[in-house]
C-alpha cells in the first residue's frame, strides 16, 4: 500500500509488501526490504539500507551515507535520528527521540567511525548515542542517557555520565 504525497526517487525499487504513510522522503540508492511499516514524515536519505519487518514510526530520520543500516525486526519510535555510519542489528528497539551523533569534537581531521548497536539492544527515550560506540547484545539503556563510550558487558545502564545499574 502506498499513500499519497510521498517524495520517492524514481530509481527506488519498491518492495512487494510494505505499508507506507504520507509525506515521506526516500532518496536515491535506498534499499528497503519486505513487510516494513513506515509511518508519516519519515526521511530516508541516500544510501540507507533497511532490512525486513521493521516498524519505522513517524518523524524518524536517516542521514544516509555509505553505512546507515537497519537490520530485521527493529522498532524505531517517533522522532529518532539515525546518523551516518550507524548500524542497527536485528531486533533493536529505539524509544522515541533517540539520537545518534555523527560528529567529532576533536580539532584533528575526521576519521569515520562506525556505531554498532548489536542484536536485541533496547534504548530508552531521549537517549543520545555518541560517535563510534558499540553497544553489545543484551544491553538496556535507560531513558535520557548519554552513551559516549562502548559497552562491552551486557546489563542495564543509565544516566549522564552513563553507569551500570544492574
Amino acid at each position: 500500500m502506498i499513500s499519497l504525497y510521498n517524495l520517492i526517487h524514481p530509481s527506488f525499487e519498491r518492495p512487494k509488501e510494505w505499508i507506507i504513510g504520507s509525506y515521506n522522503l526516500i532518496e536515491e540508492n535506498v534499499s528497503i526490504g519486505e513487510e516494513n511499516k513506515i509511518k508519516n514524515y519519515v526521511e530516508i536519505r541516500k544510501g540507507t539500507k533497511i532490512g525486513n519487518r521493521n516498524l519505522i514510526d513517524s518523524r524518524v530520520s536517516f542521514s544516509g551515507g555509505d553505512y546507515c543500516i537497519v537490520g530485521d525486526d527493529c522498532i524505531l519510535r517517533f522522532g529518532s535520528i539515525i546518523a551516518r555510519n550507524v548500524r542497527l542489528c536485528d531486533r533493536v528497539f529505539l524509544a522515541p527521540h533517540v539520537k545518534f551523533i555523527y560528529i567529532s569534537f576533536s580539532t584533528r581531521p575526521r576519521i569515520p567511525k562506525i556505531t554498532t548497536i548489536e542484536k536485541g539492544v533496547r534504548i530508552g527515550m531521549g537517549s543520545v548515542i555518541g560517535d563510534g560506540v558499540r553497544i553489545i547484545q543484551g544491553t538496556i539503556i535507560g531513558a535520557l542517557s548519554f552513551v559516549r563510550k562502548s559497552i562491552d558487558e551486557p546489563g542495564t545502564y543509565g544516566g549522564n555520565p552513563l553507569r551500570r545499574l544492574k
